[in-house]
């Protein structure tokens, strides 16, 4: 679970931010630091915020399956969306059964 979430983030991530930083640097030309700076902390807001996106579905079936594999009592619930199953079966389930905001709690 943690590649299905760390991979895809780093990708997204960098890929986000180098294309930012081109695009910034065509409409906002300057060798000026505090702009090259500005530059940078949009390209690495708007990077950050794509890849956590994208990512969070993954982190939260890694994060329900670490809760419940903790959990040292029985509980009734052995469904995939409590963290029983692959990860795409645990992710299926969730947005089954919680909807879209579930994938992002």
């Amino acid at each position: 679970p943690t590649l299905w979430r760390d991979v895809p983030f780093s990708a997204i991530y960098w890929y986000t931010l180098e294309k930012t930083r081109i695009h910034l640097e065509e409409i906002f030309p300057s060798s000026s630091p505090l702009t090259a700076s500005i530059r940078d902390l949009i390209g690495g807001a708007s990077a950050g915020m794509l890849a956590a996106t994208v990512t969070t579905p993954f982190d939260v079936v890694k994060t329900r399956r670490q809760v419940y594999s903790a959990v040292e009592f029985e509980t009734p619930d052995h469904s995939a969306a409590a963290g029983n199953g692959s990860t795409p079966r645990v992710l299926r389930e969730i947005l089954r059964e919680e909807g879209i905001q579930g994938a992002f709690r």
